[in-house]
């Protein structure tokens, strides 16, 4: 499972890096908040306060703002590297 996460973040930061386009963000978080229900299990959004659709609505936003930190990552290595 871990290495399944770095490939996630790795495919972020190669889309920064090569210029694609940024609704790559949006796939990449989608594809991150799948890996942390894997990882994690339901158990979590069982006992989420809120209830589960709280709990994908949060997740999800917290992993595409992780996915935008590795696109943008990626982007800055592209602007160093030249």
């Amino acid at each position: 499972m871990q290495k399944l996460l770095v490939i996630v973040v790795g495919f972020a930061a190669y889309g920064g890096y090569k210029g694609w386009p940024l609704y790559t963000v949006v796939l990449i978080g989608g594809a991150l908040a799948i890996w942390n229900l894997m990882y994690f299990g339901t158990r979590p959004m069982q006992v989420a306060t809120g209830g589960p659709l709280a709990y994908l609505v949060r997740i999800s936003i917290i992993n595409t703002v992780q996915a935008a930190v590795f696109y943008v990552a990626g982007v800055g290595l592209h602007s160093l590297l030249g």
